[in-house]
């Protein structure tokens, strides 16, 4: 018990951290770029660290619960983007992609338990998940119509460069 009070006693709040990042970054428009180094400067982490991590994880999700904004990862380890509306939607579909495959998964763990050794309760649950499969397929229906109307166009690297380049400016 000593020992795990002594690990608490270690663990400093990432608040304070956080409104440094608020004061620093204010007024935040879609496209603008944020550098790891910026953060980096502004919080005095290294971007390597866990502690980088749960804060720049902490300001994000202020971020968009607080103020809409969607910061999105942008390269290979460039930085942040502010999210316009057609990010936006393409996080958005990739969310709900990764969420129908873990769909999918709990639909199959589900169809391959054996009824009969289930509580009334327990089978009331199964077959709920079951029936998820009808919404599922659905789902991926629409997805895929989704994808034929709305191409994406162009690809992330060309993407990338293109602000790399107006950022360089």
């Amino acid at each position: 018990m000593a020992i795990q009070d002594a690990v608490l006693a270690l663990k400093v709040p990432t608040r304070m951290a956080v409104t440094k990042l608020e004061e620093h970054f204010t007024n935040l428009q879609p496209g603008e770029l944020i550098s790891w180094n910026e953060i980096e400067k502004v919080i005095g982490e290294p971007k390597d660290s866990n502690r980088f991590k749960n804060i720049t994880g902490a300001w994000r999700k202020i971020q968009l619960q607080e103020r809409n904004i969607l910061l999105s990862a942008v390269g290979n380890g460039f930085g942040l983007i502010v999210a316009d509306s057609k990010r936006r939607i393409d996080e958005a579909s990739s969310r709900v992609k990764r969420g129908r495959k873990q769909v999918a998964k709990a639909i199959y763990i589900a169809y391959g338990t054996n009824p009969e050794e289930l509580s009334e309760g327990d089978r009331y649950r199964r077959e709920k998940i079951v029936a998820l499969s009808r919404d599922n397929n659905a789902m991926i229906k629409l997805m895929n119509q989704c994808r034929r109307e709305l191409p994406s166009g162009e690809s992330r690297d060309h993407l990338i460069s293109e602000l790399v380049g107006a950022n360089d400016a």
